[in-house]
């Protein structure tokens, strides 16, 4: 999976933390349903529920206070 946040976020994966982004850009999950949550103190989390399949990229994209 890659993510992109603008102007940066904690990312948490099916409740755990995983690091903050940027600078984390990609990460690498199993295959099935995960939710995603990025907190940034400034703005209410974003959260997002996405779906990985082989071979099949994922792309998550979130600018806080837009």
């Amino acid at each position: 999976m890659r993510i992109a946040v603008s102007p940066w976020g904690n990312v948490e994966v099916n409740g755990t933390s995983v690091g903050t982004t940027p600078p984390l850009n990609e990460l690498t999950l199993p295959e099935g349903r995960h939710q995603i949550v990025i907190r940034n103190a400034d703005f209410p989390p974003y959260s997002a529920t996405i779906s990985v399949a082989p071979g099949q990229p994922v792309n998550l994209k979130h600018k806080f206070g837009s």
